[in-house]
């Protein structure tokens, strides 16, 4: 009699031991589903399959997140709007309530129902309770955008702690310049600090210098070089090389507007004008690549002064921009013989 009792206890263990290993594999694959479909890897699937997957054993994945929550998540992503949602996520909420992706999802739900208060309040919940999330910064500083809310959008930043992200630094200047009227100390204060540890992030060169500048010629600048550059390609070369003067007379900081318009000019064979704007950009900014110093060699050389282009191709190439020795050699061969024999 023992013997048949042991016997029937250890079937029933090994039959709860094999159901539950089926249970936990069953949910291991619709979580591989669920994080899937979200990246959009699945896209052949219902949203009644979706409805459908079980998250009551177990109720989280093995990266602890809520599994009601990524099924309100893809559900959110093909466009359902259904009350029933707010109830997933609650109930994704109740598994795991510290990682805050409950109230990003629900932040994202308003969004979708056009209800931009309640999803305010909610990316600032989802914000504030895991600010060094990607997302929750992000969704954020969007809504912060289309609420011009200033004062929001610096406590936000302040509030982050420790080494920040630089990609959270540039979404902080980006919402600035389009809902501050002007940029002061504080976005100055933050650009210094990146250029102290990296000073040659062009970015945040770029940032420094529209500083000074202002924010609406640095704008002008960039469309006025945009048309120079469809112009350009137009073969419209004079009124291209009049739109790069435009955005020089707008920003004269960046080394590409006197470049093209130097390039413009050269195609009209007017090699001075090229000359007056590559001289004045050495002067002015002092470029490294050699670039400048190369069209001033060949726009020298059309002026037809060998020794002055010679000088310009040497500089070039010591700021290393490389150039064919045959074509050094075209422009220069003959003058090096000239000033040895002498």
């Amino acid at each position: 009699m023992k013997n048949k009792i042991v016997i029937s206890y250890f079937l029933i263990v090994s039959f709860s031991s094999i159901f539950l290993s089926f249970k936990v594999y069953e949910s291991f694959v619709d979580q591989n589903f669920l994080v899937l479909a979200g990246r959009g890897v699945f896209k052949d699937y219902t949203n009644e399959y979706v409805y459908s997957i079980q998250s009551t054993f177990p109720n989280i994945t093995a990266t602890t997140i809520p599994i009601e929550t990524l099924k309100a998540n893809l559900l959110l992503n093909n466009g359902v709007l259904e009350d029933t949602l707010l109830t997933m996520i609650e109930k994704g909420d109740k598994a795991n309530p510290f990682i805050q992706i409950g109230n990003a999802n629900r932040a994202v739900y308003f969004i979708k129902k056009n209800n931009l208060d309640s999803a305010y309040l909610y990316a600032k919940k989802a914000y504030y309770g895991l600010p060094k999330s990607d997302f929750h910064f992000k969704l954020l500083m969007d809504l912060i955008e289309i609420k011009r809310d200033t004062i929001e959008l610096d406590a936000a930043y302040e509030f982050l702690q420790g080494p920040i992200s630089e990609s959270f630094t540039k979404r902080k200047l980006q919402v600035s310049t389009k809902i501050k009227k002007n940029l002061g100390k504080t976005e100055e204060a933050l650009i210094n600090s990146v250029l102290k540890n990296n000073s040659s992030d062009e970015y945040f060169n770029l940032f420094s210098k529209a500083l000074d500048i202002g924010f609406e010629k640095t704008k002008d600048a960039f469309l006025f070089s945009k048309e120079g550059e469809t112009l350009f390609s137009n073969k419209e070369f004079l009124k291209a090389a009049q739109k790069f003067e435009l955005a020089i007379e707008n920003n004269p900081n960046d080394i590409a507007y006197f470049e093209n318009g130097a390039n413009a000019y050269m195609q009209l064979n007017d090699y001075k004008k090229a000359i007056i704007l590559l001289e004045r950009e050495i002067r002015e900014l002092d470029p490294r690549s050699g670039k400048a110093e190369y069209l001033l060699a060949i726009s020298y050389m059309a002026e037809n002064q060998k020794e002055i282009g010679c000088n310009y191709f040497t500089l070039a190439i010591q700021k290393g921009f490389k150039i064919d020795n045959k074509v050094v050699d075209y422009f220069c061969l003959e003058l090096n013989k000239e000033k040895k024999e002498k």
